[in-house]
């Protein structure tokens, strides 16, 4: 179900680039993304905020939208090329 999100948040980007939407797409495929892997790291999300509090969630969102905005951007600006 997370790679659902994966290519979901991949197709989303590919969809803005190509009718050239505003930049911000780009962090809104990301956080699409950023729920498929809450959902496969389901248990370790959960021995982290068993540990942490829920102040580690406000840790993981920002760095993990930063890390998949390395891969929604490529797939964004590609896509705006190609039209």
């Amino acid at each position: 179900m997370g790679g659902v999100f994966y290519l979901i948040g991949a197709a989303l980007a590919a969809y803005a680039g190509f009718n050239h939407f505003q930049w911000y797409f780009i962090f809104i495929s990301s956080s699409i993304m950023l729920i498929g892997y809450f959902i496969i790291r389901a248990p370790q999300i959960n021995s982290i905020v068993a540990q942490d509090g829920i102040g580690a969630i406000m840790k993981i969102l920002p760095m993990q939208i930063v890390i998949y905005s390395v891969f929604t951007g490529p797939i964004y600006m590609v896509a705006s090329i190609l039209n």
